[in-house]
């Protein structure tokens, strides 16, 4: 039986996260270390790995260690012969193309692709480039969130699905920048709206957390659009104040991994008319969530 070795770990606040120190993720990982970070990774949420130089096959390689990774919608960002890995950013080819998708920083709060039958499990985000300032992520730990409900409301959420809903979230961000490429209809045909319950069970931990992209639900099932809609918002927003919140200032060749069964995040505005922002992310597959 392979050895669990113990690593050294910073919390980053009571709610969600820890650093992992004197672990260089360039080098093979021994199934022993491997087992500890995901140890780790199952009771924090979120881990942060400080001055990583991975290349996009060795990012790819530590990701496919979690799970089975996922391909985004965006094809065109997809790293060219990676394409497991979205770029994100706002960096142009020398013809002007942009090579990144571009985050303006101002958007809402959600959980990768949580618009999908069986969302992700979780993202491994690598710095490349970052801006001099801005351009924060901003975590929010779900279950921490969820154990401070009252018993009521968690009797009132635990039968609610929120539909999440990928071309409705595409049509709303084309509505306000004229400049996005609207989904073709083969990209609408892969992401059909899907329903999960508000309240998610973690299929390893058994926790229960607060599971909510409201950038992209269109609404809940049983009830009018408009006030599901308003109900996750609200909801979203208890779970994502100050004593759930982690704030990362990126760094060159930081990664961060996080778990999209139990944490909510957002990205944060930066000066992307002065800056380069450039980031990597695979998206490691997960399961129908109950």
């Amino acid at each position: 039986m392979t050895a669990v070795p113990s690593l050294r770990l910073t919390p980053l606040t009571d709610a969600v996260g820890a650093e992992v120190h004197d672990v260089d993720l360039a080098a093979e990982l021994d199934d022993g270390l491997f087992a500890a970070i995901e140890r780790a990774f199952l009771d924090h949420g979120l881990l942060l790995f400080r001055g990583q130089s991975l290349t996009p096959e060795r990012h790819v390689a530590l990701s496919r260690r979690f799970g089975g990774l996922e391909h985004h919608v965006q094809k065109r960002f997809l790293y060219p012969g990676h394409p497991e890995i979205l770029v994100i950013g706002n960096d142009h080819a020398p013809d002007g193309t942009p090579t990144g998708y571009f985050i303006p920083g101002d958007g809402d709060w959600h959980t990768d692709m949580s618009y999908v039958a069986r969302p992700s499990l979780g993202s491994l985000f690598h710095a490349v480039k970052v801006p001099p300032e801005g351009g924060d992520t901003v975590f929010a730990g779900a279950t921490a969130a969820y154990d401070r409900l009252s018993d009521a409301d968690k009797e009132r959420l635990a039968p609610l699905r929120a539909v999440h809903d990928y071309p409705y979230f595409d049509a709303k961000m084309c509505a306000t920048n004229p400049r996005r490429t609207p989904l073709d209809d083969e990209q609408r045909a892969r992401v059909p709206p899907v329903a999960h319950p508000i309240l998610r069970t973690h299929p390893v931990t058994g926790r229960k957390a607060i599971y909510l992209s409201p950038e992209v639900i269109s609404g809940v099932v049983g009830m009018e659009d408009s006030a599901g809609r308003a109900l996750c918002q609200e909801l979203a927003d208890y779970a994502t104040s100050e004593p759930f919140l982690y704030r990362h200032r990126w760094r060159a060749g930081d990664l961060v991994i996080w778990d999209n069964r139990c944490t909510l995040h957002k990205a944060t505005p930066y000066d992307h008319h002065r800056h380069v922002r450039t980031m990597h992310r695979t998206t490691v597959s997960g399961d129908v969530p109950y």
